[in-house]
């Protein structure tokens, strides 16, 4: 398996897997999540392409299938008068396909995503999960990552 950038032509794979998550979430949520969807389509697909600043990864496998993505993003966090100035690449979305999780994609995908934020001054990674998705919280925790701060709702 390899970890490397992704490219237009891995877009039909990837979209495959779009749509896994977000029929998860669709699960998870169904009052927010709509379930026949994807979270992004091919033309911001291609456009995350030609911007550094949101660099896409795929997992391929030996036999040349795309069994994960991780989509990212470079934010900087300008200095304020309570905060100082730092760099963190978000984790915007990761997936690895159902058939292949517990085989190390995924530790190698943060891994990549580990050695990207650190050659590009990154203070750290930084993600949003949601609470229903107790596999992706047991994954980032195993990981390493830890809870930095709450986001919370009340429904009306």
């Amino acid at each position: 398996m390899i970890i490397r950038n992704a490219k237009e032509s891995d877009f039909p794979r990837i979209s495959e897997l779009l749509q896994d998550i977000a029929k998860l979430h669709a699960k998870g949520r169904p009052e927010i999540f709509k379930p026949a969807s994807q979270k992004y389509s091919l033309s911001e697909f291609k456009d995350m392409l030609k911007d550094p600043n949101h660099p896409v990864f795929v997992a391929q496998s030996d036999n040349d299938d795309i069994v994960g993505y991780a989509f990212c993003e470079l934010k900087d966090h300008p200095e304020r008068s309570v905060a100082y100035e730092r760099k963190c690449l978000y984790l915007d979305d990761l997936c690895v396909d159902e058939r292949m999780r517990g085989k190390g994609v995924g530790r190698s995908l943060m891994d990549r995503l580990k050695k990207f934020a650190k050659e590009n001054g990154c203070f750290s990674i930084e993600l949003n999960v949601w609470e229903f998705n107790e596999n992706a919280i047991a994954f980032y925790e195993k990981y390493g990552m830890h809870t930095q701060r709450r986001q919370m709702e009340l429904l009306l």
